[in-house]
């Protein structure tokens, strides 16, 4: 009998891991191959060498992405970090993305802070939230918070995808002001909606409770508070931009990184010997 170990008690199929067919295949193969060698199907070519490289590339919001600017917090804030793009601030040691202090399961963001209050001087917690897992699970998060009675404020990053798996529809989205109006009905004390340009909230009716403003610039409110950025996904505009249909077509893009001015320029398709 032999599995783990050959007869001659060498290794032969690992016994820690999962089994998948790349373990597997080569055991079988040693074993099948002396006596219907001819009925087996070729052996896989060994994998192809890596180049290393000497540059490191940490993983960043793209260009032109909110989370440039919406998870931005005062230097020293203790900040709870979720499932989603915004999950990319545990790669940077930039100060303005404040102590973030763990990351939870998606769904659970923020509920970390009801068993950890109690036993930290610190008497407020800021949590980043996507909408695509607030629409997911999120939203009982935010009602166990209340609930609770802890005091935190959730950033809602409001973009209209669930952009890190591929720019999906958030199943059951609802606009900002029925937003605002749901969690206000949960108990929160207080939304602010944060936008790069007010105006656009001008003609828009928010529920009593609720009020909008710029997002340059931050405030603190207290007690499960809500502040809901409402700014597009960058990556998922531009791949609902129509491309050009012919060389020669020319479009264009914007560029924005940690609040800057827009960098605008063009580009125009030409053809080339590879296409």
């Amino acid at each position: 009998m032999i599995g783990k170990l050959d007869e001659h008690d060498r290794p032969l199929i690992p016994g820690y891991g999962a089994l998948d067919a790349d373990h597997i295949v080569p055991a079988l193969r040693g074993r099948l191959e002396s006596r219907i060698g001819d009925r087996l199907a070729p052996a896989a070519p060994p994998p192809r060498e890596r180049i290393p490289v000497s540059v490191a590339r940490t993983p960043f919001f793209c260009s032109g992405c909110p989370h440039n600017r919406s998870t931005v917090v005062p230097e020293g804030t203790l900040v709870g970090a979720g499932i989603g793009c915004h999950t990319m601030v545990l790669l940077t040691d930039d100060p303005r993305v404040g102590d973030v202090a763990g990351i939870t399961a998606m769904g659970n963001e923020g509920t970390q802070w009801i068993g950890m209050a109690p036993f930290v001087e610190t008497a407020h917690l800021v949590q980043n939230l996507g909408d695509g897992t607030y629409f997911h699970s999120g939203q009982l998060a935010i009602t166990a918070a209340v609930a609770a009675g802890v005091d935190v404020t959730y950033k809602l990053l409001y973009n209209g995808a669930v952009s890190m798996t591929g720019g999906q529809h958030p199943e059951g989205q609802v606009g900002v002001p029925e937003l605002a109006q749901n969690l206000l009905n949960v108990g929160v004390a207080r939304v602010l909606i944060t936008t790069d340009d007010p105006r656009d909230y001008r003609r828009v009716r928010l529920p009593k409770g609720s009020r909008s403003g710029t997002a340059i610039g931050w405030s603190r409110p207290r007690r499960s508070s809500p502040e809901s950025p409402g700014s597009p996904c960058s990556s998922t505009n531009r791949s609902a931009r129509p491309r050009p249909a012919a060389s020669g077509a020319a479009g264009w893009f914007r560029c924005r990184r940690d609040g800057s001015p827009s960098i605008t320029g063009s580009v125009r398709a030409a053809a080339t010997a590879v296409g």
